[in-house]
Parts: structure tokens; C-alpha cells; sequence
């Protein structure tokens, strides 16, 4: 559906932001950088977005705190909705595709690199590159974190702080998709904190109104 709209690819506009916000290309510039060591540290923050909203909606959904959960799944339906909205007015296709051969050859590491590459071998995506969904999930599920399990904010943090810079090491999005999937996630968080306090209003304003029926009406 990125096609929808506009039948042509706009990444020749986020190359130029990312290159007057840095001076340099970074996905390209970074590759100066770039051991099997620091490529396979990089691939793990990658994966690490995976577990993010898993391991905080099952502790909140283990302790029984229905109210946090469901507000972190909203949080994060909204964030990605958001995004994959944005993908089909905006199609980008991601620096992978669009600076292809710019760089001298394939990061080599390990175990993790070894899996991402299979992953992106057979399931690779061409499109919706911004704003990044990796960041905007991650960005709501931290805010997630912060408003209902704070120690696991702090744990989180540095987590996605390096999952942020792999995506742009990886050659999978441009630094401003960061930006985008930063803005997505917190929007998604603004607007659903707001839903779940409307239905939280209108949840107490039934019971409200139940208690103070005759006995005779609730009969």
C-alpha cells in the first residue's frame, strides 16, 4: 500500500536532511567504524526490539495490573498505526534499497548478525522505512515503562538507546527515521494515555450511576 498515493519513492529527500543535519552520510560513514565485533553488538540492540513489549506487557499481565496493560497495548497499536499511516502518503524504502552499492561490502559477525541476515534474507520489507516502526514501538512501550513499571524504564533505556544507532549501522533506516519513529511513539503514547483516561471516566461514571439505581431497577 506505500504506493497508494504517491507512486514514487521520496528517500532522495530524507539523504539530503540526513546529510545537511550531519555533514556526512551516516549510514555510509559509519561503515569506517564497523568491526565483526561492533557489528555483532549492533545486530543484538537490533533484535532486542522483540522483547521490549513482550517482557513489559507479560510482567504487567503476570501481576495482574490490567490497567497498565491494556494501556501499553494501546500505546503501542496507536504508535504503529501511526506509522504505517504516515508510510503510505511519505513511501520510503530505506537506505538498504536506495544506497545500495554505496558502501564497500556486508557486516560480519556473529551469531546474531548471522541471524538477522536470514531474517532479512527471506523477510525482508521494501517500504515503510519512515518513520522507523522499530523506534516507534520501542519509544512506546519505554513510555509504557515510565508510567507503569519505572524501574523497567531505566532497565529499557540504554537497551533502546543502541537499538536507535543499529538501525542506522544495519544500512535499515536514515537518521531523521529515528526522529520520525521517536515523535510516532510518543504520539501514540499522548493519545493513548488520553483514550484510557476516557475510559476509565466513563467506566466509573457507569458505576456511578449503578450505584445510585433503586434496588427494585438493579433487580
Amino acid at each position: 500500500m506505500v504506493h497508494l498515493v504517491s507512486p514514487r519513492w521520496q528517500d532522495a529527500k530524507l539523504i539530503a536532511f540526513d546529510h545537511w543535519l550531519t555533514g556526512v552520510h551516516p549510514v555510509i560513514w559509519l561503515e569506517q567504524f564497523a568491526t565483526p565485533g561492533r557489528n555483532e553488538f549492533m545486530q543484538f540492540a537490533y533484535l532486542t526490539y522483540f522483547v521490549y513489549l513482550l517482557l513489559l506487557g507479560g510482567i504487567l499481565y503476570y501481576r495482574e495490573d490490567w490497567q497498565g496493560y491494556w494501556s501499553v497495548m494501546t500505546y503501542s497499536a496507536l504508535a504503529y498505526a501511526i506509522g504505517y499511516l504516515v508510510a503510505i502518503f511519505f513511501p520510503i524504502e530505506s537506505p538498504w534499497f536506495a544506497m545500495a552499492g554505496s558502501w564497500h561490502g556486508d557486516l560480519q559477525g556473529g551469531p546474531f548478525t548471522a541471524a538477522i541476515n536470514f531474517i532479512e534474507h527471506y523477510g525482508r520489507v521494501r517500504g515503510a522505512a519512515f518513520p522507523s516502526e522499530h523506534v516507534a514501538g520501542s519509544f512506546a512501550a519505554l513510555w509504557g515503562a515510565w508510567r507503569h513499571r519505572r524501574w523497567m524504564f531505566w532497565v529499557m533505556l540504554p537497551l533502546v538507546i543502541c537499538m536507535c544507532v543499529s538501525t542506522v549501522w544495519g544500512r535499515y533506516h536514515y537518521v531523521v527515521d529515528i526522529f520520525g519513529g521517536m515523535a510516532t511513539g510518543t504520539l501514540g503514547y499522548v493519545i493513548g494515555k488520553w483514550m484510557m483516561r476516557r475510559q476509565e471516566q466513563a467506566s466509573q461514571s457507569r458505576l456511578h450511576v449503578k450505584a445510585l439505581e433503586p434496588a427494585f431497577f438493579r433487580s
